[in-house]
């Protein structure tokens, strides 16, 4: 407790000294061959009937009626021009749940999406529908968050402390979010609180392996202003026990040099002068120090021990003003981001970013309406194994139409042209289609071009780097039909999205005379099936929520899976919560993965089930929650990169404070 006190303390001192503002704001083939364990069979069955078990409503006892939390849920950016599109939400039951974790644990968890993580405090890269880490884009309200110099975001460096709401698109998002947007993106964003006059909450957490951290946040909401400050902190050991397969007689050893500390703040200021205008601030100042676990062969050589550090600044400042009779509206955005990464204290690379945003919407008719937009971003990377800083600036123009012509049919066409200094990438068209069938049936679809700009590592890297790169490209289309039916006390929504997609120019490094370059050589096609399910049953006393996420991916190059692209991958969840107390279950499947391009060596299915149960107290006029959680029940021995040991099983117990 004192430890996270003091990285607290350390928490504001980094933000008063990088940011002065702060001074202002004060604060389908489910069990097919790739299950080849038939003790992963009989343990997934058994969760699946202990989930459908859970979700079956239970008989309400009579009793004082009380108001249950509401699952809290907000539209994301331009979510009125995605149409067609599958996209999902983290609710706040599922983010409540996920204390201590980062981003990508929770993907893993509550979706069908795949992580690779390099152990328990390594990266952690996105596969999104069978594409690569650099093929998903990632903004933080509205502003692109990716390493210019990667392409990729580490998802194990976005605590869920940082971030309020998450939604997750799925496919042909390269006219509404640019560069990367091939196999999907992952929108993070802010909302304006509650109306309440002032809100201080807490949550402090202890768990296996030293484990230890929480936040603090305050929150207040007047009549011209809103405000919510943030303050998170966490260190882990990771010195978990693992049976090391890699060496002789495989002894059981402790994990060595995973440690991983995080610190940071993260503010949002709000001024509504008027009910048209609305002026924003948000800001996001983090660090985080890791040692980079080795493999397992390694473990016990102090010698190859590797370490990382990183520091993140992210600034905005956003203006909207509502044109009369909520006809349209005018958006004006500047951003400044900053991220430094030094490998073993000696290898820097750091960039900075300027970047600044119009947009226009405006209703025609009751039916129609249209946008425009234009973005321009300025980067400066400064990176030791580059001859010399380079300097790049990028210019994007947008434009959207959504028309309903009759009641039952949505359309909406997008957009986009991006210049990276002067010099066009391809045009970037999209159309979604949204049909009702009946009252609660839904079709709809999508198709659009998709692309994505070589990094600057891929251009300028001191021995290897191609600046004759082209930007990769291709195409994307889905279909999807989803069902959605409201009650009183009950929702239901299921939707299935089979999809497929194709990029050209894949760019892949390859040894060219004993050197390393980036080329455009690969050609890529991936298509799937996904599901999506959950509900939700409140009755009296009682509250049950449950969900599923299924995913079937084939990603293919030259007729070979792709590395690390599991063909199935499968998640279920379920909570059911009685008076002040809760009992919460998460299942997650992740079937075989190859780990080559030829695909001869191969990493087994791994089944992981958590649980936690809770109950919460009135004490002093104050709600204390206390939660028990539990990692990997079943014990499994996994690894979601090859030769990196991950944990067994493990607990964490959470202490809530108006949460």
């Amino acid at each position: 407790m004192s430890r996270f006190l003091i990285d607290c303390v350390d928490a504001v001192f980094l933000s008063c000294a990088q940011h002065p503002l702060f001074f202002v704001c004060m604060f389908g083939q489910f069990f097919s061959s790739s299950l080849q364990s038939n003790t992963l069979r009989k343990g997934y069955v058994v969760l699946l009937c202990l989930y459908m078990f859970c979700a079956l409503p239970a008989k309400a006892q009579k009793d004082s009626t009380r108001t249950l939390q509401e699952v809290k849920l907000y539209a994301f950016p331009l979510r009125d021009y995605a149409v067609g599109t599958k996209h999902v939400y983290l609710d706040s039951l599922t983010t409540k749940q996920a204390t201590g974790q980062t981003l990508a644990q929770t993907l893993m968890e509550q979706t069908g999406i795949y992580l690779k993580q390099y152990g328990a405090s390594g990266l952690a890269s996105i596969s999104f529908r069978g594409t690569g880490a650099t093929h998903t884009a990632v903004s933080w309200n509205g502003m692109p968050i990716n390493s210019f110099t990667l392409g990729e975001v580490d998802f194990n460096s976005i605590p869920l402390a940082a971030v309020s709401n998450v939604a997750i698109l799925a496919g042909a998002g390269s006219s509404l979010y640019g560069t990367g947007s091939i196999g999907g993106s992952i929108q993070l964003y802010n909302t304006l609180p509650d109306s309440m006059p002032h809100k201080i909450s807490a949550q402090f957490y202890q768990g296996s392996f030293n484990n230890v951290g929480g936040q603090i946040a305050y929150t207040t909401r007047k009549k011209k202003w809103g405000l919510k400050q943030v303050f998170f902190a966490q260190n882990a050991q990771n010195n978990f026990s693992f049976q090391n397969i890699a060496r002789f007689e495989k002894p059981t050893e402790r994990q060595q040099n995973a440690q991983n500390t995080f610190k940071g703040t993260q503010t949002d200021v709000y001024y509504l002068p008027n009910s048209r205008n609305t002026f924003a601030i948000h800001t996001w100042i983090q660090t985080r120090q890791n040692q980079i676990a080795p493999t397992m062969g390694a473990n016990l050589q102090t010698h190859l021990y590797t370490k990382a550090q990183e520091s993140s600044i992210r600034l905005m400042a956003d203006f909207k003003h509502t044109l009369p009779a909520q006809d349209g509206e005018l958006t004006f955005k500047i951003g400044y981001l900053q991220d430094l990464y030094l490998y073993n204290l000696t290898d820097s690379t750091q960039t900075k970013t300027l970047l600044a945003t119009f947009q226009y919407k405006q209703r025609l008719r009751h039916n129609l309406q249209f946008r425009v937009g234009s973005t321009h971003t300025f980067i400066t990377a400064l990176v030791d194994n580059y001859a010399e800083t380079k300097h790049e600036a990028r210019q994007e123009v947008t434009a959207g139409i959504q028309w309903q012509p009759f009641p039952k049919l949505l359309c909406a066409l997008n957009l986009r042209q991006m210049w990276v200094e002067a010099q066009a990438v391809p045009f970037t068209p999209s159309l979604g289609i949204e049909y009702r069938l009946l009252k609660a049936w839904k079709l709809k679809g999508s198709a659009g071009r998709t692309y994505r700009v070589p990094t600057l590592n891929d251009r300028f890297w001191g021995v290897g780097g191609n600046p004759y790169l082209k930007p990769e490209n291709g195409f994307t289309a889905e279909i999807g039909l989803q069902f959605a039916h409201k009650t009183k006390k009950t929702y239901l929504q299921i939707e299935l999205t089979p999809y497929a997609l194709w990029v050209r120019d894949w760019i892949i490094w390859n040894p060219i005379n004993n050197v390393w370059t980036p080329q455009n050589l690969r050609s890529v096609q991936a298509r799937g099936i996904e599901i999506q399910s959950s509900a939700y049953y409140t009755h009296q006393n009682w509250r049950i929520s449950k969900g599923i996420s299924y995913s079937y991916t084939k990603s293919t190059t030259e007729n070979n899976q792709l590395p690390y692209t599991p063909f199935h991958r499968a998640s279920l969840w379920s909570q059911v919560a009685y008076k002040q107390w809760f009992i919460y279950q998460n299942a997650n499947l992740t079937t075989t993965r190859y780990t080559s391009l030829s695909n001869t060596d191969l990493l087994p299915s791994f089944l992981l089930w958590n649980m936690s149960v809770g109950k919460s107290f009135n004490i002093a006029h104050q709600k204390i929650t206390l939660q028990f959680r539990f990692n990997n029940i079943n014990n499994t021995a996994y690894q979601n990169y090859e030769n990196r040991a991950m944990p067994l099983q493990n607990y964490m117990i959470t202490l809530k404070v108006n949460e």
